[in-house]
């Protein structure tokens, strides 16, 4: 059994991150032993075109809190790797974790479905069931500052599973099933919204899927120059700055919740009118 720490001990490369993905070897295969939870809200697409956004991402955005929680609270603060996606976000953990984790998601869904309305979607893969399909799912710890240090996956081994999960997920409880203590601790926007910094403009979007697993690093590392030659470096084009951020009062309307026996309600901001999207490589929907 691999170690429950294996995340937390691979090394932290501070490389460019085009070097980083053609640099195969800063890469470890993630345990077969491993578990991949997924949640997903159900029908988000028509949820987002009837104006629920907020409602879709705050509903994703919980269910990453309630992990990080539970991992502060019993498993002192193990490092794990996860990724949000809007509408759903991906886990990898040990399998000593799986139980508890989908307990405590199971609870977080039902709070979903009651407080926001919304069918959020949870499961599990073993990573040995998306090995045996003839993919796999390597992973390398990234810093992009000195504050700031992110996973990166490569292979297609966490699409494979997230398709799984959420083509075997079967809704079989009463929509008014008791639902426990949550606990989003932490989860709230204290900053303002941010516009372009020009009104002309632009944000560019780009989704690449490489499904050739061997191959990926060496045409994710070419995208990535190719946009450092066009645009600049990273550190220069990012559309958010320190500069621009302003702090707002707590205490906005947002998802509620209870916690040691209390109600609550975490603070939130409204939709910005702009978005700025991210390049994603490593994961597609």
């Amino acid at each position: 059994m691999a170690k429950h720490t294996f995340f937390r001990d691979l090394p932290v490369r501070t490389t460019s991150l085009s070097e980083l993905l053609s640099t195969e070897s800063f890469f470890a295969p993630v345990p077969h032993d491993w578990q991949i939870i997924v949640i997903d809200v159900l029908g988000s697409t028509k949820a987002v075109a009837a104006g629920n956004h907020h409602q879709v991402n705050l509903a994703a955005t919980g269910g990453i809190i309630t992990v990080l929680n539970l991992l502060k609270s019993n498993y002192e603060g193990l490092a794990i790797p996860y990724f949000f996606g809007g509408d759903g976000a991906t886990f990898i953990v040990p399998p000593e974790l799986v139980e508890n984790l989908l307990e405590s998601l199971n609870n977080y869904r039902r709070h979903v479905s009651q407080q926001m309305g919304l069918l959020l979607r949870v499961g599990a893969l073993g990573v040995e069931n998306v090995s045996a399909a003839g993919t796999s799912i390597r992973i390398a710890r990234s810093a992009l500052n000195n504050l700031y240090t992110i996973p990166v996956v490569l292979g297609n081994g966490l699409k494979i599973a997230e398709n799984r999960i959420k083509s075997a997920f079967v809704e079989g409880e009463a929509p008014l099933a008791e639902v426990t203590n949550i606990d989003l601790t932490g989860m709230q926007c204290r900053w303002n919204e941010i516009d372009p910094p020009r009104e002309a403009d632009r944000i560019l979007v780009l989704l690449i899927n490489s499904p050739n697993d061997a191959l990926q690093g060496q045409v994710y590392a070419e995208v990535i120059d190719c946009i450092d030659r066009i645009f600049g470096n990273l550190k220069y084009r990012r559309p958010v700055a320190s500069s621009r951020l302003h702090n707002i009062p707590s205490g906005l309307r947002g998802i509620q919740g209870k916690r040691g026996g209390r109600k609550f309600q975490t603070p939130v901001r409204p939709a910005p009118k702009h978005f700025f999207l991210w390049l994603r490589l490593f994961r597609m929907r």
